[in-house]
């Protein structure tokens, strides 16, 4: 690096300033990112999964060599594109961005993965839980939320594993 980068820690993240990519951030020794903003995170390959952890303790886990960065940001239930489905109260949404080569890109590499992981909130547990997609193409470009499989884990989270990117929300019944 030259001498026009200056590095910082984010949480016991280090960021490169100066790096010509806003927010660059390098993972520390054990992957885990806390994400305070919209910045990218470099995933490089030394933890083979990068989380990035969001204040309210939501995560992406995606797999190194996925891509250059990936950003996560907490989408408040306003900001959503619509509403959830009829049945469905929101609880928690996230974006998930991931950028190779400057681009961003909507489906991981083949073989790459990411888990989608939201924590469920006190006086909730016991319910019954979704993790809904926006899908932007359905419905003749006028997008929908789409299901996907999700799994309520036994520390206290609902997860699903996808290869692609995009806006997910947790809901509840």
């Amino acid at each position: 690096m030259g001498s026009n980068y200056s590095l910082a820690f984010i949480g016991n993240a280090l960021a490169i300033k100066g790096s010509g990519i806003p927010g660059t951030v390098l993972p520390p020794g054990d992957g885990i990112i806390p994400v305070t903003g919209a910045e990218f995170v470099s995933l490089g390959c030394g933890p083979a999964v990068i989380t990035l952890r969001l204040r309210n303790g939501d995560e992406a886990m995606i797999d190194c060599d996925s891509g250059d960065q990936a950003s996560a940001v907490t989408e408040p239930e306003e900001a959503l594109p619509d509403v959830l489905p009829e049945g469905q109260q929101y609880v928690s949404a996230m974006t998930l961005q991931v950028m190779r080569g400057g681009k961003l890109l909507s489906a991981l590499p083949v073989g790459k993965k990411a888990v989608i992981s939201f924590i469920i909130p006190k006086g909730l547990a016991g319910r019954t839980f979704a993790i809904f997609f926006w899908d932007a193409e359905a419905n003749d470009g006028l997008g929908a939320w789409k299901e996907l499989q999700a799994t309520v884990t036994g520390k206290g989270r609902v997860e699903v594993t996808v290869t692609f990117t995009g806006t997910f929300a947790l809901g509840v019944k």
